[in-house]
């Protein structure tokens, strides 16, 4: 504490509450070595404590919010409070009076004009109080409101205020309307769409000098001295307006010139640039970020307010006297910022767009302001073409404040608004031309002067086309509060750099605040609201098909911890009018605020890419394909797309009618509805079922619901459904992320262990527990294969077959159908032979399917070997399996390289190894083929070697022979094999 003009904590906790803070969600802090910053403060009262107290309270907690990121502090920091409140009211009006040498602007006597505006307030019968500035050198006046009133109203008074004589110390006039000298606090009229205004340090702060944030008055003498207000007297809202009509001054205006007007007079703006930036000190605009050093040639060294790290070692430079590179010119290597002085004010929050930015620079290089517009000018002949479109670059990023238009992957878009929603649409060329005519003043350079013109007409086509423009990067829209990768809640309105997403909250939105640890009672309370009120009326088939819907909820609020793919949720009914849309738009209205645009899925794949292109385009958080008409030969849907969307992160497409391939993330919750779907398993696999089941024949025609307009009855309670998902979200962050502890899906193992272990954390089962029962009614085809490869070897073991034995096997038994199709019998066996192609190396059941010889159409041969190695090996007849895997056939280049492929020994009955001893004997049954040499000059005995016994050496031991090695295709299996023996370059027989 100060002395004993400073009051008590508590009166000091309890002004500050009462008459200084417009808004407590963000307040001011002052930081060593940083620029006031706004930030959240977890608790008030103690940061009040360490503001007045200093090193006598304990530090207190705050997160600065640094516009590229957080970072949490504890220490003893100073306080500021911002105004307007969002609502565009003010407790308080404050006039700052500049004093000291060490201003750019100082007043040639700031306590007598400061003094003037006291003895002005107290004639109109107002309660002002005088207060030191921090440094000593300059003065305060604040006046105070009861219930606030409307900024607009307390700056009007404030400009009344002002002594209209007042000096700077070099003796030109003092202009307060353009912030010089004297500046009117709040700032603004009405706050930007997500600003924070423009803070004030408030009074008594420990750190300043001497009787500096100490409020003064005229001693006896005349001196002024500090003193302890008994109390904060507030004007009332009624008086305030009476002393406003009284005085004539209802409506500030400020003087309107014509275009001929400010083309005929002043200073063209990038002429009148280049002179401020040359009388800048550049230290009033990047502070004690500048380190005082210098780094290369004409560069200072400086730290990047946006490094997370706080940039310990600087990896910033401000251009002083840099060939080339405009003065002030901001670049960082950390978080590869570049920006000139402008565009750093605006970023860094100390001016609200260009203009303000401007009018500051002006301030601070103690030059006049313009008279042109701002606008700046690009001279489009005699010189580069490359330089023609930096400065159209450049004029976008000047005139894109806030930001409306972004750079998304390979393209550029803007934020339009339709049905009140944000959404993004794609730039073309006639569009961007326009803007640029808008943003830039163009010319051409002639003998007599400058000809105004027009933006050459392929400049468009080239900024379209360029790598890095340097305008924002944005990945999504959002219309919820949502929660970044890095755990940060977004709730404010605007766009956040940091993050590449714009948040549109709707104007009238109020939500609780989340608390930073859940505890059971709020975690139970947010379950028990979404499904006793949200999915209590859906007849759920299982506990797994509700879990489900639930991790549709939670998913596009989670989206961002989330690096991988997500898959389909697919909701399904057995009958029309069960509720499976409903589902979808309730989901969609808590997490966008708009029920799902649903959209038809077309039956042509290349119709489906075209589709997905488009849904994509317009960033929507959730896309809905409805009632999916499975219109396939085989009653499934099959799509190529939508499996490789679904596991995609980028999707890549041509655009609809021109040449130009586009790049969209794929960040949305995809949803479809079908009634009894069925998926190929390249779907099924990337799917998660929610399904519903009324039991009854007209399911549309119930009536006893909890909620019978389920819609309405979301967007009225949306705020607390929304407050209800961030808060098992914030529970989950809060217990350290825990992973789901059960089996996960493949291709998305990351989705299901983030948002399976929410749903756990949440006290959500059933998650992944209807796979299995999904994946049967899918797999249609599998079982049918697996049918196929039973009876396969149930008949020849692990001996190969051709196309043509196997055809026979399926005629027999009815397998396969679908796959042979009805035609002729070599239409048949030529479909089997490419189905069974694309088997290859598949395993069904507990066997896999092997190409063993790979002859040409005659000579392909097919077998199967176990995957189980328990199997027993013990069986010695032929057509029987061996227990021994056959090895896959070797490519085409290892048939053709001098090595001969080389095959593990078999039993009788089975196609042996080559041997290395040529004077084996055959073997007889039961005994393992000797091996035989690889070399084309083996004895041609060794072929019967080979081919092991005679059909009637060989039989069973109840004298039934081998189904294999015996019957009327016996020749033709010799012949068969012949082939093979041919292809080992083994003799044949003479």
């Amino acid at each position: 504490m100060k002395s004993e003009s400073t009051p008590s904590l508590s009166n000091v906790i309890l002004w500050f509450k009462q008459h200084f803070f417009n808004r407590t969600d963000r307040i001011a802090v002052n930081v060593p070595g940083r620029r006031p910053c706004p930030a959240e403060v977890p608790d008030l009262d103690a940061a009040i404590r360490a503001h007045v107290g200093g090193e006598s309270e304990p530090a207190a907690e705050a997160t600065l919010l640094l516009g590229a990121g957080r970072k949490n502090i504890k220490q003893h920091f100073g306080l500021g409070a911002y105004a307007p409140a969002p609502d565009g009211t003010t407790k308080w009006l404050c006039l700052d009076f500049d004093g000291g040498t060490g201003h750019a602007s100082p007043l040639a006597a700031p306590e007598q004009e400061a003094l003037k505006s006291v003895h002005a307030a107290e004639r109109l019968g107002l309660t002002p109080y005088l207060e030191r500035s921090a440094s000593g050198c300059g003065f305060h006046v604040w006046i105070f409101f009861e219930n606030g009133v409307q900024a607009k109203d307390a700056r009007t008074l404030g400009f009344a205020l002002v002594p209209k004589d007042a000096r700077f110390a070099d003796g030109t006039p003092v202009e307060p309307t353009a912030g010089q000298g004297i500046e009117v606090f709040p700032k603004q009229d009405v706050l930007s769409r997500g600003g924070t205004g423009t803070p004030m340090r408030l009074p008594w702060w420990h750190g300043a000098t001497g009787d500096g944030c100490l409020f003064v008055r005229p001693d006896a003498d005349g001196v002024l001295a500090p003193y302890l207000p008994t109390a904060l007297i507030a004007t009332r809202a009624e008086a305030m307006k009476d002393l406003i009509k009284s005085l004539g001054i209802s409506e500030r205006k400020t003087s309107r010139r014509t275009p001929a007007e400010r083309r005929g007079s002043g200073t063209h703006a990038s002429d009148w640039l280049a002179t401020a930036l040359s009388k800048l000190p550049l230290e009033e605009v990047y502070g004690d970020w500048l380190t005082g050093k210098k780094g290369a040639t004409g560069w200072l060294e400086c730290r990047d307010p946006w490094s997370e790290s706080g940039d310990r070692t600087p990896s910033a430079g401000v251009a002083d006297d840099v060939a080339g590179v405009e003065r002030g010119f901001f670049h960082s290597f950390a978080t590869r910022k570049k920006m000139n002085v402008l565009e750093f004010l605006v970023e860094t929050g100390r001016a609200t767009d260009m203009k303000a930015a401007c009018l500051l620079v002006a301030s601070l290089a103690g030059v006049e302001v313009p008279k042109d517009d701002l606008l700046p000018r690009v001279q489009i002949n005699k010189r580069q073409y490359r330089d023609v479109i930096d400065d159209a670059l450049r004029a976008l990023r000047l005139s894109n404040v806030p930001p409306v238009v972004f750079e998304r992957f390979s393209s550029l878009v803007r934020l339009t608004r339709r049905h009140e929603h944000a959404q993004v649409e794609l730039i073309d060329r006639a569009w961007l031309l326009e803007r640029l005519g808008r943003v830039a003043n163009w010319f051409t350079a002639t003998q007599d002067g400058w000809t105004p013109t027009k933006p050459p007409a392929d400049l468009a086509n080239a900024i379209l086309s360029s790598e890095g423009t340097g305008l924002p990067r944005l990945e999504a829209v959002a219309t919820t509060p949502t929660f970044a990768a890095d755990g940060t809640l977004l709730t404010e309105t605007g766009y956040h750099a940091a993050h590449a997403l714009y948040l549109d909250l709707p104007s009238r939105w109020a939500m609780a605040p989340i608390p930073e640890v859940p505890s059971k009672a709020d975690v139970d309370r947010a379950r028990t609201l979404i499904l006793d009120e949200v999915f209590f009326d859906f007849p759920w088939v299982n506990e797994a098909d509700k879990a489900h819907a639930f991790a549709a909820l939670l998913l596009p609020f989670m989206r961002r911890f989330i690096t991988g793919a997500t898959p389909l949720h697919l909701f399904e009914a057995p009958t029309p009018g069960t509720g499976k849309g409903l589902i979808c738009d309730v989901v969609s209205l808590i997490a966008s605020g708009k029920a799902a645009e649903s959209t038809t899925l077309p039956h042509q794949d290349d119709e489906i890419r075209k589709k997905i292109t488009a849904e994509l385009l317009r960033g929507s958080p959730t896309i809905l394909l409805d009632n999916v008409d499975f219109d396939d030969k085989k009653g499934r849907l099959d799509s190529s797309a939508l499996a490789s969307v679904l596991t995609s992160l980028t999707w890549s497409d041509r655009l609809l009618g021109a040449s130009k391939t586009v790049s969209m993330p794929n960040r949305a919750l995809w949803m479809m509805t079908g009634n009894n779907p069925r998926l190929s398993m390249e779907l099924a696999r990337r799917a998660i079922r929610c399904r519903i089941d009324a039991r009854v024949d007209q399911p549309w025609r119930r009536t006893e619901f909890k909620h019978p307009d389920l819609r309405a009855w979301v967007l009225d309670h949306r705020p607390s459904l929304v407050h209800a998902t961030l808060l098992l979200v914030r529970h989950w962050l809060a217990l350290g992320r825990p992973r789901f502890k059960g089996d996960v899906l493949g291709s998305f193992e990351q989705w299901s262990r983030i948002v399976g272990g929410a749903l756990e954390a949440a006290g959500i089962s059933g998650f992944l527990g209807n796979l299995e029962e999904m994946y049967d009614e899918s797999d249609a085809e599998g079982g049918a294969w697996r049918e196929f490869v039973e009876r396969w070897w149930e008949r020849h073991g692990g001996v190969p077959q051709s196309i043509t034995t196997l055809l026979k096997l399926c005629r027999e038994y009815e397998l396969l159908v679908e796959v042979r199709g009805d035609k002729s019998e070599r239409s048949q066996e030529t479909s089997l032979g490419i189905h069974l192609g694309r088997q290859r190396d598949r395993v069904f059941g507990n066997y896999r399917v092997c190409l063993v010889i790979d002859g040409g159409h005659k000579g392909k041969k097919y077998g199967l070997t176990p995957v189980d190695s328990d199997y027993d090996d013990d069986h010695d007849d032929i057509g029987e399996p061996s227990g021994e895997p056959l090895e896959p056939l070797a490519d085409e280049g290892a048939r053709e390289s001098s090595a001969a492929p080389v095959w593990t020994s078999r039993k009788v009955g089975d196609v042996g190894e080559p041997s290395d001893d040529s004077s084996a004997p055959p073997a007889s049954i039961g005994e393992k083929v000797p091996d035989v040499p690889s070399s084309p000059s083996a004895p041609i005995n060794q072929r019967d070697s080979l081919r092991g016994p005679r059909p009637s050496e060989v039989g069973r031991n109840d004298g039934e022979r081998s189904p294999s090695a015996t019957g009327d295709n016996f020749e033709d299996d010799l012949s068969d094999l012949d082939a093979m023996l041919d292809s080992l370059n083994v003799p044949s027989r003479a």
